[in-house]
């Protein structure tokens, strides 16, 4: 026999009967805003991360642990865009110019000031780079031989951020992202090249994970009811999933959507059991993803003496990697609180 539920108070039924539904979409939306800041948040230590062991024997040994973390950030990309539709479906133009100035403006500015510190101090910053018109010209044009090697994923998810919106309001059909997204595949399949200009090859690659993060969001609530997502044994199961990559061959298909699903569970479970010792990065991924290679950069002279003390000098560079920018984004928030070009400049 099915149990009769406990009547609510009479009061308690009037206050739910009365809170306005935009409050209610007004909650989910934070609480998923919030999930999404998690996801971003680990996406950015993960590319410091991969910083920190890049030179190490370590990374030969755990490099399947940061193989998802840039098609999280398509992922998200991704999401966000669905998640934000009404802003392209309203007003193209704005759209647009918001997306160069968030990716490209950075990605010009930065690019151009490294060039000097990268042309006198090659080995200093990693890539060498050349002081001339032509070598800065290439660097902008083909993304991977940027001063900047991580500086790839700008021009590469602007271009599919716009060409998906582009192709949703033309033809008002959600369906269109997954023609986009077979295109990607069989192109990545059957190993068909494009070209180096402006990445179109990593366009081509990385169009299939943004694409997944943009269905993703219109599914949400089936997928994470359907696999649980949230609950803190699944976070467990998917960890495991990943860790085992150790011992036996994954498929980076996947391996890369249980890490992103694991993400995803992990911000779920950081909301539900209202945890906030992240919070304080919210919002700063993306300066953290922007300057962090200089950081790291200086580091790897100004801590030699700690190379023998591994522990130690990867801790200091995973440190400062992740709150360096934290904390010139916060100067520039406080020294320039209304001015556009810089805080556009520091990802803010």
């Amino acid at each position: 026999m099915k149990p009769i539920p406990a009547p609510r108070s009479h009061e308690g039924a009037l206050l739910a009967k009365h809170i306005p539904e935009e409050t209610k979409v007004k909650s989910r939306a934070l609480s998923q805003n919030r999930t999404i800041a998690v996801m971003q948040t680990i996406g950015a230590v993960l590319v410091v991360l991969r910083h920190v062991v890049a030179d190490s024997e370590l990374l030969l040994q755990i490099n399947w642990i940061f193989e998802f973390r840039m098609p999280l950030f398509m992922f998200i990309s991704g999401y966000l865009l669905k998640y934000g539709s009404a802003g392209y479906m309203s007003d193209m133009g704005g759209f647009v110019r918001k997306k160069i100035e968030r990716l490209l403006v950075p990605y010009v500015v930065i690019s151009t000031l490294a060039v000097v510190p990268k042309s006198l101090f090659g080995g200093f910053f990693g890539r060498t780079s050349y002081l001339s018109l032509g070598s800065w010209l290439h660097g902008l044009i083909v993304p991977a031989d940027n001063p900047i090697m991580t500086y790839w994923f700008l021009p590469t998810v602007f271009i599919i951020m716009v060409t998906a919106a582009l192709a949703l309001r033309a033809t008002r059909r959600q369906w269109v992202i997954s023609v986009f997204m077979a295109v990607s595949l069989c192109a990545t399949l059957f190993d068909l090249h494009t070209t180096r200009i402006l990445n179109l090859e990593g366009v081509k690659f990385y169009y299939l994970w943004w694409g997944a993060g943009f269905y993703f969001c219109m599914w949400q609530e089936q997928i994470v009811r359907f696999l649980r997502l949230g609950k803190g044994w699944v976070c467990l199961v998917l960890l495991g999933i990943v860790l085992s990559g150790f011992a036996w061959p994954i498929s980076f298909w996947v391996k890369t959507s249980v890490g992103i699903l694991l993400c995803f569970s992990v911000g779920l479970l950081y909301e539900s059991t209202k945890q906030r010792f992240l919070d304080h990065l919210f919002g700063y991924s993306f300066t953290i993803y922007l300057l962090s290679w200089a950081v790291q950069g200086a580091l790897v002279k100004l801590s030699g003496s700690l190379s023998a003390i591994v522990p130690v000098a990867w801790a200091l560079s995973l440190a400062a990697g992740v709150y360096v920018p934290w904390l010139i984004a916060r100067f520039v928030k406080r020294r320039w609180p209304d001015a556009k070009f810089p805080r556009l400049v520091v990802g803010i």
